[in-house]
């Protein structure tokens, strides 16, 4: 829907969500930026006809702002969010005339919503309509790009939309002010609702600050201004098929996410080598970049998980559950602004004493695939097994170890950067070997548990080369 034509009403400077998003989508390259729409179908219990449909859907985008914002770079290059005054809507349509086709099939869903948008002149939002062979409508296809709603707006709006429907067109109006919650990115950052929500954010982070030991001071050795520390570094790479493979199937059959799949036993097996009681985390959330590179920015990166060790009896699927909620909640409170974050955090260092922490974990898989519809037998598996490879050592300044995880169609890549004087390289490669096997066990049979899994690879406290770390 171009806003091209549509006078602007009002311009103010971009929000950090519609910043974030912006600078992120433009580094994409143009074949993948369908991936930051968000799809819904909203089917209609009762069939409506089509101009009590459309009127419906010209009100949802009145009502809100950030459904007919533009966003725009001025001469200085800062970004602008235009919003423009309400135009008319062009909204396909379409007939499915067997009642026994899947409506989603239609090939109107395909070119509604893998459709990258145009930020600059478009309108962030897309409709269209299947209607039956009568001509009413049966099913709205709602798609907004990810720098005007998150999921959370998207369902209001789902929401506000069936209300309308159910509501006569001459009351639409005096509605407006009994929405508490706006449903776009840029109104809901400023609303109380949202400044709750950001105050909630920063409570969280302080709790997880407190479960992170405090440093009495430079750790060993560190220098410069960062303060970090001189160190051997190990690089260690696993391409695996079979990762992937079994990702895919326990995404489906048990809810469980790649990044959650590959972290819990990786932690737990880590503080087995270690004798840790808990490995913390921080969390790399690319949601924001530099403008003109690129380069991705930790939106939000301390503190961000702790994975506390389970019982002996806890499998690995139990406690990818316990690290996938951690996961879910650090990836939610990533949205919000950085140097608020970092306030809090400067307050609390002022408060307890310094706090250092030396991990890194990033994941990222855009295109997950599809779930199979059974589970991957022992002979799809088992010859898909892969070797760890390392390149070696070197000498660098940086955090004492670096989880990465990517999702690269058929394999899933994991790579472990790690101080050899915390993980050398025979245990790392245990660890990495393990994680996949954890996995694979789990697809195949009853999954294996924390401790079990430890043992079978040989990482146990006594193992690890140096003291245990608290």
């Amino acid at each position: 829907m171009t806003a091209a034509d549509t006078p602007v009403a009002r311009t103010a400077p971009a929000t950090f969500g519609q910043r974030g998003q912006w600078y992120e989508q433009m580094a994409a390259p143009l074949a993948r930026r369908h991936l930051f729409n968000l799809c819904q179908s909203w089917e209609l219990r009762t069939p409506r006809d089509r101009p009590t449909v459309r009127a419906a859907l010209a009100e949802l985008v009145r009502r809100h702002e950030g459904l007919r914002t533009t966003l725009v770079e001025d001469v200085s290059g800062a970004l602008v969010q235009r919003v423009h005054e309400v135009g008319p809507l062009d909204i396909p349509a379409d007939t499915v005339a067997d009642p026994g086709t899947p409506m989603l099939r239609h090939p109107l869903v395909g070119r509604v919503a893998r459709t990258p948008f145009d930020l600059r002149r478009e309108l962030p939002v897309r409709f269209g309509l299947l209607c039956g062979d009568n001509g009413f409508v049966r099913l709205v296809l709602c798609v907004v790009n990810h720098s005007a709603s998150d999921a959370f707006a998207h369902a209001l709006l789902r929401k506000e939309f069936h209300d309308l429907l159910g509501t006569s067109p001459h009351l639409w109006a005096g509605q407006d002010g009994s929405r508490a919650q706006p449903c776009d990115i840029a109104a809901s950052e400023h609303s109380p609702l949202g400044r709750r929500r950001h105050q909630r954010t920063l409570d969280h982070l302080r709790g997880k600050l407190r479960e992170v030991p405090v440093s009495s001071g430079p750790a060993p050795g560190a220098e410069g201004i960062t303060g970090k520390k001189s160190r051997t570094i190990a690089r260690l790479d696993l391409h695996s098929a079979a990762l992937r493979t079994a990702s895919r199937w326990l995404r489906g059959a048990e809810r469980i996410s790649l990044g959650a799949l590959v972290l819990a036993p990786f932690s737990s097996l880590l503080a087995a080598y270690t004798g840790e009681e808990s490995v913390p985390f921080k969390v790399m959330v690319t949601n924001r970049f530099e403008q003109g590179t690129g380069a991705s920015m930790a939106c939000m990166c301390q503190p961000g998980l702790t994975v506390l060790r389970g019982s002996s009896a806890e499998t690995v699927l139990e406690a990818a559950r316990r690290c996938q909620h951690e996961l879910l909640t650090a990836y939610h409170h990533g949205k919000y602004d950085i140097k608020a974050v970092e306030r809090m955090l400067a307050e609390a260092t002022a408060e307890r004493g310094p706090v250092r922490l030396e991990r890194l974990f990033d994941c990222l898989d855009k295109d997950p695939g599809d779930v199979p519809e059974t589970a991957p037998s022992a002979s799809e598996l088992e010859p898909l097994a892969s070797e760890v490879t390392c390149s070696g050592t070197f000498q660098a300044h940086g955090t004492e170890m670096t989880l990465r995880v990517r999702g690269h169609g058929s394999e899933v890549l994991l790579t472990l950067l790690t101080d050899v004087d915390v993980l050398p390289e025979h245990a790392a490669q245990r660890v990495l070997r393990g994680v996949e096997s954890a996995a694979v066990r789990s697809c195949l049979g009853p999954p294996p548990t924390v401790a079990a899994l430890a043992a079978g690879l040989a990482l146990t406290p006594a193992a690890g080369s140096g003291p245990a770390r608290t």
